[in-house]
């Protein structure tokens, strides 16, 4: 593709390759401001794939049934929220209805097939979603079976920028409108960067980076930012994203709810290792403080659960989410938690719980474990001595200091009688270093039943060795990564030596003021 920058060119290009790709290109006639819907396309959703519920639906209303379904649809949608409504449906009358089929994840049930190729996605350019004679516009509206779930703003870098989006998102968008209300994700987008927010709130609007790194690389014959609508907005990853990733989260001091929508990084990491992640197999991620790590590990967790193999079996009988702290992490386990679709999948082994409850649960169970790192080696004994089930071990923070302490903990739990009485020794053991103890968590590394998943932000030699990729030289690398540098540049860490100042500069600056007592005094008067 030959790119033309200009803004309208830009435009085009994004629509006709959505098009190619199974998108339906709509236009402001068959928008309905009134209900924020493209109605036409979701009740042809509903007749394709629930006709029967539909009938049923008629013989209650009559006439009426297309007027009082859009009324019920509205209503809960205004509040549920899309998300809620696309994953769960809704009902009325005894009627049943689903707004949205995802891809199965196995093929248990092959009208499921069916009906997901049924959804309807959609695209409408300059979108007219204000009631009112020359009201304003959206670039680009995405919908769903004639749900509205992601907005658009363009811009082309020449003239104007991706700041320009933002600024245009924060001042000239009136957050009160209802599709950006019904809407979970919001793009400012250039030829070189993209933005997004989940939910906008004027000048107080946050817009986060979605870039593949601080630049996006250069494309040939493409946009640097095109793997918006080449990868992200394609239809089944698409269906992905609502599926298992966007949800709600609460504001715990506003007590409001957002939408949550994946970072760049975040997605692409997840999605890689759901694709290579098998039994035996351990893999290191490197993401540093502020790349929204308890976020990742919990929609890893999800993923690694929900995924099957060729024979319609589940490649992990069991998830589970380790924690370096003697209590878990409130926020890790909450975050777990939130993105639970089907209750009970989620179970929390805390101090509360007894090695009884453990061993149940790493024997029949076929859920998400969080547990603490006090009862990791409970769990690798009990996974070694059932080699029949497969488990996915994620591990937060596994930077050499914890790998040590994991395998000092071990040590320890050989010569304790219970689970109770290991949790019981002085904390401060527990935090004493000793590296060559590593050797013995490398007998557990290599169960072919048993999958690693280490999280850290700064891996050590032998963390890189034990989980890391080799590479044609020996040495090792992390299955993905988020550096510090983009954490810094992207706003989500403060650079730490921004500031710095030498011992050799401050000295001289304490003897300058010994001197001169009203140096500090006469810098100030001066600046």
């Amino acid at each position: 593709m030959a790119t033309n920058t200009s803004e309208k060119a830009f435009q085009n290009d994004i629509i006709a390759h959505l098009i190619s790709t199974g998108y339906h290109k709509r236009d402001n006639e068959n928008y309905n401001g009134a209900s924020c819907l493209d109605p036409e396309l979701t009740l042809k959703f509903i007749h394709d794939t629930q006709p029967r519920e539909w009938k049923k639906f008629e013989k209650v209303y009559g006439d009426e049934a297309e007027q009082k379904f859009f009324y019920r649809l509205v209503n809960e949608i205004d509040k549920k929220g899309t998300i809620k409504i696309l994953r769960n449906g809704f009902k009325d009358v005894g009627c049943s209805f689903k707004l949205f089929y995802p891809k199965p994840n196995n093929r248990k049930n092959p009208d499921l097939f069916e009906k997901f190729e049924k959804n309807i996605f959609s695209v409408i350019d300059e979108l007219e979603y204000e009631q009112k004679e020359g009201g304003n516009r959206l670039d680009l509206g995405v919908f769903i079976n004639g749900l509205p779930i992601i907005t658009i703003e363009l811009k082309d870098t020449f003239s104007q920028g991706v700041e320009k989006a933002i600024t245009q998102y924060k001042q000239d968008r009136d957050p009160r409108e209802p599709i950006f209300q019904r809407c979970f994700v919001h793009f400012a987008m250039s030829d070189e960067k993209i933005y997004m927010a989940t939910k906008l709130e004027g000048l107080k609007t946050r817009f986060l980076p979605f870039n593949k790194g601080l630049e996006n690389p250069e494309v040939k014959n493409d946009y640097k930012t095109s793997y918006l609508y080449n990868d992200i907005l394609q239809i089944n990853k698409l269906s992905k994203l609502i599926s298992n990733f966007v949800y709600r989260e609460k504001d715990e001091n506003t007590r409001q709810t957002k939408p949550i929508f994946p970072r760049y990084h975040q997605l692409d990491c997840v999605n890689l290792l759901l694709i290579d992640a098998e039994p035996s197999r351990n893999y290191l991620i490197e993401h540093s403080n502020g790349s929204g790590k308890t976020k990742t590990i919990a929609w890893l967790a999800h993923g690694l659960i929900n995924k099957f193999d060729t024979s319609d079996s589940r490649v992990y009988d069991m998830v589970i989410v380790i924690s370096d702290r003697r209590v878990i992490d409130k926020q890790l386990q909450d975050q777990v938690q939130s993105i639970e679709k089907v209750k009970g999948t989620v179970e929390v082994i805390d101090e509360k719980k007894d090695s009884d409850d453990l061993k149940e649960a790493l024997k029949t169970g076929s859920n998400i474990v969080v547990s603490t790192l006090q009862k990791f080696p409970y769990i690798l004994e009990e996974a070694r001595d059932l080699p029949e089930r497969k488990y996915a071990v994620i591990i937060d923070e596994a930077h050499s200091s914890q790998s040590g302490i994991m395998a000092r903990k071990m040590k320890q739990v050989l010569s304790t009688n219970s689970l109770e009485e290991a949790e019981a020794l002085d904390a401060e053991e527990m935090d004493k270093v000793d590296e060559e103890l590593l050797k013995e968590i490398e007998s557990y590394r290599n169960l072919k039943n048993i999958s690693f998943f280490a999280f850290t932000a700064t891996p050590k030699g032998k963390t890189l060795e034990m989980f890391g990729i080799p590479d044609e030289y020996g040495h090792y690398h992390p299955f993905h990564t988020y550096t510090m540098k983009q954490a810094i540049g992207e706003g989500f860490i403060l650079d730490v030596l921004k500031n710095y100042l030498t011992y050799a500069s401050y000295f001289k600056l304490v003897k300058k003021i010994q001197d001169d007592p009203e140096y500090e005094e006469k810098r100030q008067r001066d600046c």
